[in-house]
């Protein structure tokens, strides 16, 4: 595997009209990586579906997780990414120890900016759950449990700021491979812990069994940093931890860079605190559901993009700073090509088989009906935006490489205040209730991504439309012969497998293999159309498989 990696490297000084796609290839080797970790992050949601259904314990686990601790880690990520990585690269291609003065200067000021958030979050955490979800806190129960679940979770922001370097760093490096590992392993230790923890400790039915979930969560954190660490160990010398922000070189043109991005985050950030306030105020268990929701429409989208973001990054850095304006169109014709090909075909399949996969991951013990109905609504309007998220994170990526985060940005905010305006009107004065909150989402960042293409047109070199217009005209006319596939598929095997009693496995077994005989059909009936309407890009995966099966 590492001399696909060298080879794809190697490969990056390739003519234009080809960069594209080793990105996506490149990308690809990656993904195998961070599949393992969306797999290991389903089975952990199936635990939390199966030992505590979409009730007011997972409500508090869930807010407490995704709206504090996960959504400042988050917020860190995309502060530190667009503005440590470039700096580090430039600075360690003149003088590396240099590049390691930045690290340990940020680094240092992470650490304590985010201890001392952490530390407030501890001592104000009552007050906090009273005022941003009352509904929640009206629960004796929950609330009990949402605030030793902050207390017991606040430490992780440590941990996970301690992580995130090492992250960039490897990244900078062009090393993408331990990052990804960390992140499976994060998730596979939340999971075991989860499991041992209700199944040995608390027991199935336990109120307070949740609490491994959070246990789980700084378990996972101490894992991802000490994984990575090998990546950096012969570099680790040159680290030195301070707080000496004016005189190391690259930390004042970090923070000019840093407003903008601020002003993008703190809107951005209010955006899962208000979604879970509505959905609190609809009923218990309703966020739990939204998120079930999520998490399974996630997993169609975090492996490919979150790798294409990744490696894009230093690519298409070095070509805005050459001036190399048609590499970078060609680049981000062929990254939007190449998700939409993988991605409106697998949001078009995910919305017409919502209810059997929500069955199969979720529909066990403690879920029950109006559950799985909740969670199925939930995952088909996340699901109808799959290729618009799968492409908003390598497009912010063009625009930081030609230094600019300002425009990412205030469009961001703009669409974020539709999205919450939309969330809590359409979730609290309308009919539409969690249908309003799960589509805020698609439709912001469907007005978000399409605003940051119209804007980015002057600054490439000019799109060709005719080309794109075809590809678009083939890739709909074959993902609506598929979804005419699996509908008609699905309506005829689901009564059928139902009906049918496996010697082993029952319920599961079933929706396995009905997942699976309408899936694979429906991946066949699309790849065969596609081939037959020509688009290149089954003749560009199926010839880079070709190559390598020759070089073996």
């Amino acid at each position: 595997m590492s001399d696909d990696f060298e080879n794809l490297a190697a490969d990056s000084a390739s003519p234009p009209d080809t960069s594209g796609t080793q990105i996506t290839v490149f990308a690809l080797v990656v993904s195998v990586f961070l599949f393992f970790r969306k797999f290991a992050g389903l089975i952990k949601e199936h635990l939390l579906a199966r030992f505590f259904g979409a009730g007011p314990a997972t409500d508090a686990y869930k807010i407490i997780y995704n709206s504090i601790v996960y959504n400042l880690y988050s917020d860190a990520e995309q502060l530190l990414r667009p503005t440590y990585l470039p700096e580090f690269i430039r600075q360690k291609e003149t003088d590396e120890r240099q590049a390691w003065r930045l690290t340990g200067t940020v680094a240092t000021l992470e650490v304590v900016l985010l201890t001392i958030v952490a530390a407030l979050l501890m001592i104000f955490a009552r007050p906090l759950i009273r005022a941003v979800w009352p509904a929640l806190a009206a629960n004796p129960e929950a609330y009990e449990l949402a605030v030793l679940m902050l207390w017991l979770m606040s430490p992780a922001l440590i941990i996970f700021s301690l992580s995130l370097m090492p992250e960039l760093t490897l990244h900078a490096y062009k090393r993408f491979t331990l990052p990804a590992i960390a992140e499976a392993t994060y998730n596979l230790m939340i999971m075991v812990v989860l499991f041992v923890g209700v199944e040995l400790i608390w027991h199935p039915g336990h109120p307070r069994g949740i609490i491994a979930a959070a246990l789980g969560v700084i378990a996972g954190g101490l894992l991802r940093l000490g994984v990575q660490i090998p990546g950096l160990w012969h570099k680790l010398h040159l680290l030195r931890p301070s707080l000496a922000i004016r005189r190391t070189p690259g930390v004042l043109s970090m923070l000019r860079l840093m407003p903008p991005i601020v002003m993008g985050l703190t809107v951005s950030m209010a955006r899962p605190i208000v979604d879970s306030s509505v959905c609190t105020a609809l009923g218990p268990g309703m966020y739990a559901a939204l998120d079930f929701g999520r998490k399974l429409s996630d997993a169609g989208i975090m492996i490919l993009p979150l790798a294409v973001s990744l490696v894009v990054y230093p690519y298409v850095s070095e070509w805005a700073a050459e001036g190399n304006r048609q590499r970078l169109t060609d680049s981000l014709v062929s990254m939007t090509r190449a998700l939409a090909f993988l991605f409106v075909p697998l949001s078009l399949g995910m919305i017409l088989m919502a209810r059997s996969l929500v069955d199969l991951v979720y529909n066990y013990q403690e879920f029950q009906e109006a559950d799985v109905r909740k969670v199925t609504i939930a995952l088909i309007c996340y699901a109808s935006g799959l290729f618009i998220y799968s492409v908003e994170g390598s497009l912010n990526k063009w625009y930081f490489a030609l230094k600019d985060t300002w425009t990412p940005n205030w469009v961001g905010v703009l669409w974020a205040l539709g999205h919450l305006t939309f969330s809590v009107v359409g979730g609290l004065y309308t009919q539409l209730g969690l249908v309003a909150v799960a589509l805020a989402l698609p439709l912001s960042k469907g007005g978000k991504v399409l605003t940051l293409y119209w804007k980015l047109r002057r600054r490439l070199a000019p799109v060709p439309v005719r080309e794109v217009g075809l590809f678009a005209g083939r890739l709909l006319a074959a993902a609506a012969v598929m979804g005419l596939t699996v509908w008609w598929l699905n309506g005829m095997a689901e009564p059928v497998l139902q009906a049918w009693q496996p010697p082993v496995g029952g319920k599961v077994v079933q929706l396995l293999a009905l997942v699976a005989l309408v899936g694979g059909v429906g991946a066949v009936v699309y790849l065969s159309m596609a081939a037959l309407l020509r688009l290149e890009e089954v003749g560009q995966v199926w010839s880079w498989f070709r190559k390598k099966l020759r070089r073996r």
